[in-house]
């Protein structure tokens, strides 16, 4: 038979007991907090004229920010060419109350592969508080029609071919008629003898001129000079980052961009390339996304500078170095892993004053985007 606990004892474990209990309500209270389920939160619905494979669980984004989920998907209750579908979603109240009145909607996958999510753009603060909860729809582009239009511009590519091959049109006289060629011919036969001629009288002068060495010598400096300021132009910073990185980094035709777009007001402390805690926060949920991704996706992140402030170095400069910092602590976090050894390829680039070829930012003069280049 167990002897009794003494007092001490018994106090003892009571006090063990009430911190292992107070313990595990803390750790459920924090885990809670971070999935939301203690969060004071709001529904909204919107109509759709098609689920889009929306089903209850679906995340929700407000401006690409994970912000609530999908909590009931509803069959209308008429049927008719004005029928719709109703999604319910449960935002967390600090997004829901900067919804405005013409807040819109849409079903759309962020990836060609990827399941679909519900985005939400929150309008203008002009347009007034939302009421009634209900978000303007934006449809999601029907790929029937799509493929539709592919097909229209291939008949009319078509039709065109067969008018040149016919000889109709300023087009077609142009590659099937013959007196083109023949004058073609015989511009080239005159630019060959005018060449010739002109050799010529080169050679003449070369050996009649004792000082045309020293020409020749005082225009290959010019065309050094000239090439040397040419030079110099291409590598200030401004025609350095918007000429090479711009281009080569953001012009993707053998790619789809998948754009996430910040104003720098949410990411950095003012005129400054420190990120706020808000920012941070902003990097690290885009980096949780990153790492779900499965494929070759390089990443690109972008900043611009306000286009109505004066062009100088050292606003250009701040550009980049705000590009550096998101794209450090995306690798810092490993939202750019993909395995144990190997990482996604990134870049940053700053293009001062000038647009990204991606798009301004809607919110805010300068801004920051961070692109998914897919492969298409």
């Amino acid at each position: 038979m167990t002897p009794p606990l003494s007092r001490r004892q018994s106090v003892l474990l009571g006090l063990v007991v009430l911190a292992a209990v107070g313990l595990l309500g803390a750790g459920l209270l924090k885990l809670g907090g971070q999935q939301g389920l203690f969060a004071d939160r709001t529904e909204v619905s919107v109509r759709l004229k098609d689920a889009h494979d929306i089903a209850p669980g679906t995340t929700v984004r407000v401006k690409g920010i994970d912000a609530g989920s999908v909590t009931a998907v509803e069959y209308p209750d008429t049927d008719g060419p004005a029928a719709a579908v109703t999604v319910r979603m449960s935002l967390d109240r600090k997004y829901a109350d900067r919804l405005f009145a013409d807040a819109t909607a849409q079903a759309y996958a962020p990836t060609p592969l990827g399941s679909k999510v519900i985005a939400i753009e929150p309008g203008q603060p002009a347009a007034g508080p939302l009421a009634g909860g209900e978000l303007t729809a934006r449809e999601t582009p029907d790929l029937g029609t799509v493929v539709a239009k592919l097909d229209a511009t291939a008949n009319e590519t078509q039709a065109l071919l067969k008018d040149v091959r016919a000889g109709k049109g300023s087009l077609g006289k142009l590659v099937t008629d013959d007196t083109l060629y023949d004058d073609l011919s015989g511009l080239a036969k005159d630019s060959r003898a005018f060449l010739k001629r002109a050799d010529t009288a080169v050679t003449t002068v070369e050996a009649k001129a004792a000082d045309v060495d020293q020409v020749v010598a005082d225009s290959r400096g010019v065309v050094k000079s000239a090439k040397q300021s040419v030079d110099a132009v291409q590598s200030l910073p401004v025609i350095r980052n918007y000429v090479v990185n711009a281009d080569r980094l953001l012009n993707r035709p053998d790619c789809t961009p998948v754009v996430y777009q910040y104003a720098a007001a949410d990411l950095f402390q003012t005129d400054s390339f420190t990120l706020t805690d808000e920012g941070r926060g902003h990097v690290t949920r885009l980096g949780d996304y990153l790492k779900k991704l499965n494929g070759k996706v390089e990443v690109v992140i972008a900043a611009v500078g306000d286009p109505k402030a004066a062009e100088t170095t050292a606003g250009v400069r701040l550009t980049e170095q705000r590009a550096a910092t998101v794209l450090k602590l995306l690798e810092s976090q490993k939202g750019l892993k993909t395995s144990w050894f190997t990482s996604r390829k990134a870049s940053a680039v700053g293009l001062g004053n000038a647009p990204s070829p991606l798009g301004d930012g809607p919110t805010s003069a300068d801004y920051v985007q961070v692109v998914m280049f897919v492969p298409r």
